[in-house]
């Protein structure tokens, strides 16, 4: 086995690598924002699952009619959040805050 001629000028040497790219601090920030908001509807609709029964038990229904409660009560979720966009969008942020 032979060895290598070292790299001729211009090749990377050991004080030449440089370091990793690190992440910008507001990055990590507003992708831990992303993976939050994505994961809370989900989060939401499995605890209204779960309490499905007894939400029939409180309205005196059935499993299949609580099942059309809970349906009815996702998709105005689903249909808040664009109109909340939009609004915000319209209004501004600062003055949806301070109208509530």
């Amino acid at each position: 086995m032979t060895k290598s001629a070292p790299a001729a000028s211009g090749g990377p040497t050991d004080s030449a690598r440089t370091e990793p790219a690190r992440t910008e601090p507001a990055l990590r920030r507003l992708t831990w924002i992303l993976v939050l908001g994505a994961l809370a509807p989900a989060l939401d609709a499995t605890i209204v699952n779960v309490g499905l029964a007894a939400v029939g038990r409180g309205l005196h229904t059935t499993v299949s009619v609580s099942q059309w409660t809970i349906t009815g009560y996702l998709l105005a979720m689903a249909i808040a959040m664009p109109v909340t966009r939009w609004s915000t969008e319209q209004i501004g942020r600062a003055s949806c805050r301070e109208r509530v």
